[in-house]
């Protein structure tokens, strides 16, 4: 089953465009991804280009065997000095014990979808996830979520006795606060014949003294690699060289590309979308390392100012560090996806809703840079209902979209659908009645027995004792289906739609794994429908 994005909340109207309008947005990309000519263009304007193939191949190589790379992720890297072949691309921040289940399904999204476009064009689409170990952004990817045993939602959290500062996470390593972690999970879930396995094969990732990107990248290589996911590590120095010239054009022309990405944010909210990026002009799209932390850049009209450190140098000095150090450059989230197509021969990046909008934000950059612009292809989106929550949605005949009502409200609506007239209230009008009848039959009775006064008035109580003790009983059993009922909207709602959003864009992958095993990674392999736009639902039995 697929559910039209149009109908979920939060989705923009940039994002619904994408997918149902492309010619309302199509000039602020480089073609739409269904189109095969888009494609065939790409794969021209990719041939006329330099690429050092059989270097990046060496790098890949070097990098993939680190992490534990299978026979089928070094068969991929071998196809990348092949002149025709062309890469595909995601990537994704390396969050804790993998992150939000949204990242299993962008790499799902890449390896099938490089295998129908090898088939439809006659030519090796390389898949590659893009692993974000320069990201230093230590809030975002600390915490992963879970709807626990109790069906409630358990957030675990890494907190280091020591907060990393601005620090890359490639040069992060856990120290022993995440032992807490391992055992807040181990405790959250009812023992499964799989948990012990999965437990334990997590333990070989995540560990003391591993780097937190290490860690993430071990764990989605064991995940993914029998499906030839390969993954790039751009922190990498040798990387780094081949991305001199790159750096070099940034700095050469200070305030361009930022200036080029808020003429394109005007331009979209001229036309009613929204803009990705708001930065300030005289941002330089680039972070110096220094100090173990991660610069911001700025221009100030002669002189580039690192941020907080207190750092100014002039461009010519700043092309030193770039031919001497280029590894204490790195992109930011505006200059990423033109250095990943700078370097590697890209002719598709899979991404979210988010992503899609910041590459509306960089067409303009592109072609200043003079790198083609890949196809953006929107990652797969779903939702995986079990049968226990299929069972509640069935029981009280809701959808998926009703799940996106808050809870409450949707609790009073099956209520008034299911109990439109409380018993209670129908009991107490008999009552009543059962009173009148009495009231009339002493009438009746008193004016030819008085004697019988006293008979009358015990009957007449016990009968309303009675009643009213039947009425007290439903009540409870009332008020027990209203509680049965409002911990199975939870349970629906925790599970399917949690905090109000997707239900990939909250939980972590590790309770599916626990409940049904590894073999879980195949049935979303075979699942997943990449080549439809819309959410899809996926039933788990």
């Amino acid at each position: 089953m697929h559910i039209d994005f149009r109908k979920i909340p939060g989705t923009t109207k940039l994002f619904s465009d994408f997918l149902y309008d492309f010619q309302k947005v199509e000039k602020f990309y480089a073609g739409d991804f269904r189109k095969d000519k888009n494609y065939l263009r790409l794969f021209k304007a990719i041939k006329s280009r330099n690429y050092q193939r059989g270097r990046l191949s060496s790098i890949l190589l070097r990098q993939n065997k680190r992490f534990g790379s299978t026979r089928e992720v070094l068969e991929n890297i071998e196809l990348l000095p092949k002149e025709d072949s062309v890469v595909i691309f995601t990537g994704q921040q390396a969050g804790l014990f993998g992150g939000p289940l949204y990242t299993i399904y962008k790499a799902i999204t890449t390896l099938k979808l490089a295998k129908i476009l090898s088939y439809r064009f006659s030519r090796q689409f390389v898949p590659i996830f893009w692993l974000d170990t320069e990201d230093h952004d230590f809030e975002e990817i600390r915490s992963a979520h879970f709807v626990d045993k109790e069906n409630k939602i358990k957030e675990i959290k890494y907190s280091p006795r020591k907060i990393p500062d601005n620090e890359p996470i490639y040069s992060v390593e856990f120290d022993d606060s995440l032992r807490l972690c391992i055992d807040e999970l181990n405790s959250s879930f009812h023992p499964t014949e799989f948990k012990n396995k999965i437990v334990h094969k997590l333990e070989q990732y995540y560990f003391k003294g591993e780097t937190i990107s290490n860690s993430f990248a071990g764990w989605l290589a064991d995940l993914l690699g029998k499906y030839g996911l390969v993954m790039v590590d751009p922190s990498d120095k040798e990387l780094k060289e081949l991305a001199k010239e790159f750096f070099a054009k940034e700095i050469e022309n200070p305030g361009v590309s930022m200036k080029l990405v808020m003429e394109a944010g005007e331009q979209l909210e001229s036309l009613g979308y929204h803009r990705q990026v708001i930065k300030a002009k005289d941002t330089i799209n680039l972070f110096l390392e220094a100090e173990g932390r991660r610069i911001p850049l700025r221009w100030n009209g002669g002189l580039i100012e690192a941020e907080g450190i207190k750092k100014e140098v002039t461009p010519v000095e700043f092309k030193k560090i770039i031919e001497n150090k280029p590894e204490k450059l790195s992109p930011n989230v505006l200059l990423l996806p033109l250095l990943r197509s700078h370097l590697f021969p890209n002719a598709v990046y899979i991404g979210g809703p988010g992503e899609i909008s910041y590459y509306a934000q960089l067409k303009s950059v592109f072609l200043f840079f003079d790198i083609p612009m890949p196809l953006v292809y929107p990652r797969s989106s779903l939702s995986l209902v079990e049968n226990k929550i299929k069972q509640v949605l069935q029981k009280y005949s809701l959808d998926f979209t009703a799940l996106f009502q808050e809870p409450e409200i949707l609790i009073n609506s099956v209520l008034k659908e299911k109990f439109p007239d409380p018993m209670e209230k129908i009991l107490e009008n008999k009552r009543e009645k059962v009173r009148e009848v009495l009231d009339d039959l002493k009438k009746e009775l008193l004016s030819s027995e008085l004697t019988l006064n006293t008979d009358l008035e015990n009957t007449r109580k016990k009968i309303d004792y009675e009643l009213k003790k039947l009425g007290e009983k439903l009540f409870q059993t009332h008020r027990q289906k209203n509680q049965i009922l409002k911990e199975q909207i939870y349970k629906v709602k925790n599970n399917l739609f949690p905090q109000n959003k997707l239900q990939e864009r909250v939980l972590n992958i590790l309770p599916f794994l626990i409940k049904y095993g590894f073999e879980f990674i195949d049935l979303l392999y075979d699942k997943v429908d990449v080549e439809k736009i819309d959410h899809q639902l996926i039933e788990v039995k």
